[in-house]
């Protein structure tokens, strides 16, 4: 198959989250190619690179296998690459006709320039294609699938070579999705080439000729098509989750091992401690047969081995004593060798050293403000690990974190878990719950607590 486009060792940094590495991916022509990846892993710079938005930093591209210097969002266009967000592609105070005829990303009014001939233009196309919506339907009128199919056929009306479908925030299932597939295999066979992009498995992988998985911003693995092992993997919905192919050998992770509670009417300047007080007083019974903790007193960290963290945990310290010193604190009357809580020095350097070798803290800083920010947390919980706590409250565990310190935080939480420790992570939105919690408790204002499905 003749190559359309190509991407060699691309190095991308917009921001945090969105980041590549090494990464290498080429299309054909009239091939589907699908794309999956969480949150973090690079994915949103790639759809962001090819449509022209963001710039590699390192790499090279090539379009019909000819170097691209300078590649931008105009150059996009006129190599026939319509990026699209399905359903979210069509202005809802114009008509279809106008959205169709509009050149993409052309934000102007057309009304002035509108006739009878565009209407009738945009009909007959529509009827060729098979989609009964008529011309002068207004784009806020329409579904979320009408109007995926519509920016998908606005692509073939001004001659894409290339459709870069981002599904990343749209979810289409049953009848809604087969339809939208039956119209993309349609248009490939036409000649014309899908990137679909997604976060979380999708019917779409189904339709694919290839199905690429990126992680922490490399091309980790690719297939050719659907196969039914490469289904279960995609289903496990995060690739931080998947078995994490490298050099031909499987690492298994178990995904969803924390416990979620969340509640979209949190209000930010209710602490931890009050909401988790209120979850428990409006739901005992329910407290008691899922969860069945004391909690500590307001502001206190540790009580009856149950450990509450804050998501800013640095109330939990002083800054004014050294990191041995805030490291011991909790734990004093457990590590004394004399009568009255004498503590040897051999314990306190023995302690010290556990943290500085388990958690990389170089050059053996002594204060809590020379850690950064994943240390600080590791830190904040790590000081009650000799108390042995049955149970931990997180608030917003990840908060401000990027991907890297993500990654060595949930490693370490999961390791007190394979000890016995359980671990509720809790926030204001299921966003935060998708990727490391198996069962999910929503509450409305602290009441009405339920599990729930993400």
């Amino acid at each position: 198959m003749k190559e359309l486009i190509r991407i060699e060792h691309a190095a991308g940094d917009r921001d945090a989250g969105s980041v590549l590495r090494d990464y290498q991916m080429e299309i054909a022509v009239g091939e589907i190619l699908y794309i999956q990846g969480s949150d973090g892993s690079g994915i949103r710079e790639i759809a962001a690179v090819l449509s022209g938005d963001a710039a590699l930093q390192e790499g090279t591209l090539y379009i019909d296998g000819k170097r691209e210097d300078g590649y931008h969002r105009n150059r996009a266009y006129e190599a026939g690459f319509f990026p699209i967000r399905a359903g979210r592609c069509m202005v809802g105070s114009l008509t279809v006709a106008e959205n169709m005829e509009a050149l993409h990303g052309q934000r102007v009014l057309l009304r002035p320039c509108i006739g009878t001939g565009m209407e009738r233009r945009v009909e007959r196309f529509l009827e060729q294609e098979g989609v009964g919506i008529a011309a002068d339907t207004y784009g806020g009128d329409l579904c979320m699938e009408e109007k995926a199919l519509l920016c998908i056929l606005k692509a073939k009306l001004h001659g894409a070579r290339l459709v870069i479908l981002d599904v990343l925030d749209s979810v289409f299932e049953g009848i809604h999705a087969a339809r939208i597939c039956s119209v993309i295999k349609r248009l490939c066979a036409e000649g014309i080439s899908f990137l679909i992009l997604s976060t979380a498995y999708s019917h779409f992988a189904e339709i694919a000729t290839r199905i690429q998985l990126v992680y922490r911003g490399r091309d980790l693995k690719e297939w050719n098509g659907l196969q039914k092992d490469v289904a279960g993997l995609l289903k496990s919905q995060n690739p931080d989750s998947f078995a994490v192919w490298a050099g031909g050998k499987r690492q298994e992770r178990t995904r969803g091992v924390f416990l979620g509670l969340y509640d979209y009417e949190w209000e930010n300047e209710k602490g931890i401690w009050d909401f988790l007080l209120d979850v428990k007083r409006h739901n005992p019974v329910f407290w008691e047969e899922q969860i069945g903790a004391a909690l500590p007193d307001k502001g206190c960290g540790f009580r009856q081995a149950v450990l509450v963290i804050p998501r800013n945990s640095g109330n939990l310290w002083f800054d004014n004593l050294s990191l041995e010193d805030n490291l011991l604190m909790p734990v004093s009357d457990k590590i004394a060798g004399f009568r009255y809580g004498v503590i040897r020095r051999n314990r306190v350097k023995h302690v010290a050293e556990r943290f500085y070798e388990a958690f990389g803290t170089q050059g053996r800083r002594k204060e809590v403000g020379e850690l950064n920010r994943v240390q600080r947390k590791l830190f904040s919980i790590y000081r009650y690990e000799l108390l042995h706590p049955e149970i931990i409250f997180l608030e917003n565990p990840y908060w401000g974190m990027d991907r890297e310190e993500i990654i060595q935080l949930r490693q370490y939480l999961e390791r007190l878990q394979e000890r016995g420790c359980r671990i509720v992570c809790c926030a204001r939105s299921v966003d935060e719950m998708k990727e490391d919690c198996g069962r999910v408790i929503q509450t409305d204002h602290g009441r009405n607590a339920r599990f729930v499905e993400i």
